[in-house]
C-alpha cells in the first residue's frame, strides 16, 4: 500500500476517533471521575480514557490484539473479528455479569475484565498509556470551550422562545381564553429569578461535587460533542488546503508530553 494511502487511513481514524463522544465510565477502584471514548473496527480498536487529570491511550491493531489473546486465553479458539466485537460489547453495552479491575500507575492505567464469551471465562486487559498535552486540548478543552459557547447560545434562544410564548398566553387571556385546569397556570419567566436560583439549588451543588462525572451522560451533549469536533476538523482541513495554518486538534503518533 502506498504510503499517501496509509496516511489517509490514519487521517481518517484520527477523525473517527476525535468525533467519537465522551461517556462516563466508572469502576469501584477509581477514586476520581473517569471518561471513556472508544473507536472500534472489525480487528483493531483505540480508546482514550480522561482520568483525574490526564488523558491516557490504548491503540491495539490486528497482531497485538491477537497475542495478547492467545496469552490471556489459550483455552478459548475465536477468530480475530469475534474477539473483538466481544469487547466492543463489553465496553459499550454493560454487559451483565461482566467484573472490571482499575489499575493506576505513574504512566499508564490498566483496566481487566471478566465476561464470558461463548459460556466460557474471558479474560482481557487494556493498558493505556498516559498521552501528550496536544491529545488532550484536541479530545477535551477545544470541544469543551465549543459546547460551552453552543449550550449558551442555545439558552439564548430558548429564553427568547419562552418570552414569546409567554406573550402569546398573555394575548390569549386578553381575549377571554382560560386554562381547562388551574394546575396547567405556569408563572411568567424570570430570567434573572431563574438563574439565581439554580446556582443555589441542590442540583448545582450536587454538580459542583461530581467534579464532571456525568458531564457527557446526556445522549444532547454527546451529540453536540460529535457534531462540533466533525465541523471543526473540516474547519480545519480547508484552512491547510488553502494554504493557512489551522488549529491543531489532533498531534500525530502517539507520543507523551
Amino acid at each position: 500500500m502506498a504510503n499517501s494511502d496509509v496516511n489517509k487511513q490514519q487521517q481518517l481514524k484520527t477523525a473517527e476517533l476525535l468525533s467519537a463522544a465522551w461517556k462516563p465510565f466508572s469502576v469501584d477502584d477509581m477514586l476520581s471521575p473517569c471518561l471513556v471514548k472508544m473507536l472500534f473496527h472489525e480487528t483493531s480498536f483505540h480508546i482514550l480514557w480522561f482520568y483525574k487529570e490526564s488523558l491516557y491511550d490504548c491503540d491495539m491493531q490486528a497482531v497485538d490484539i491477537a497475542n495478547q489473546h492467545a496469552l490471556l486465553n489459550p483455552h478459548i479458539e475465536a477468530p480475530l473479528r469475534r474477539i473483538v466485537e466481544h469487547l466492543k460489547s463489553v465496553m459499550t453495552n454493560g454487559i451483565a455479569g461482566v467484573k472490571f479491575l482499575f489499575i493506576e500507575q505513574d504512566t499508564s492505567i490498566q483496566v481487566t475484565c471478566t465476561s464470558l464469551l461463548a459460556d466460557v471465562s474471558f479474560d482481557w486487559e487494556f493498558i493505556a498509556y498516559k498521552s501528550c498535552s496536544r491529545r488532550m486540548t484536541a479530545h477535551l478543552v477545544l470541544p469543551l470551550l465549543g459546547i460551552v459557547s453552543e449550550l449558551s447560545r442555545q439558552n439564548t434562544a430558548l429564553e427568547s422562545l419562552i418570552k414569546r410564548k409567554d406573550a402569546e398566553i398573555e394575548d390569549f387571556l386578553a381575549q377571554g381564553a382560560a386554562l381547562s385546569k388551574r394546575s396547567l397556570k405556569t408563572d411568567k419567566h424570570d430570567s434573572i429569578s431563574f438563574r439565581g436560583a439554580m446556582l443555589t439549588s441542590s442540583g448545582f451543588q450536587e454538580i459542583a461535587d461530581s467534579y464532571g462525572k456525568d458531564a457527557f451522560a446526556s445522549p444532547h451533549i454527546q451529540n453536540v460533542y460529535t457534531e462540533l469536533t466533525r465541523r471543526q476538523a473540516y474547519a480545519d482541513k480547508m484552512a491547510v488546503n488553502n494554504g493557512v495554518d489551522g488549529v491543531s486538534r489532533e498531534p500525530a503518533g502517539n507520543s507523551i508530553i
